[in-house]
């Protein structure tokens, strides 16, 4: 069975692989503008974000159940994000 720690990494790695999907969708539907790259770019951030979120968490608070629901919260908030591109 697989710890929370490594269920935050698979999270991440979801969220970017969603997004390289995403990306890539619109750029072959020639969908693409500079709107699209400014939300690309906010969501990177965000992903960027959670990344430095994991470290601390594997580091400080990796007893605190609440800090993990949190975490997934935000990454399903960013795959809705990532999902309402177009």
């Amino acid at each position: 069975m697989k710890n929370n720690l490594d269920e935050l990494i698979e999270l991440i790695a979801e969220v970017r692989l969603f997004l390289e999907l995403k990306q890539k969708t619109i750029i072959d539907a020639d969908q693409f503008t500079s709107h699209t790259q400014g939300h690309i770019n906010n969501i990177t951030r965000r992903i960027l974000a959670l990344e430095h979120d994991y470290k601390e968490i594997k580091d400080r608070y990796s007893d605190k159940p609440e800090v993990f629901i949190n975490f997934r919260k935000r990454a399903i908030e960013i795959q809705k994000e990532i999902d309402s591109l177009s």
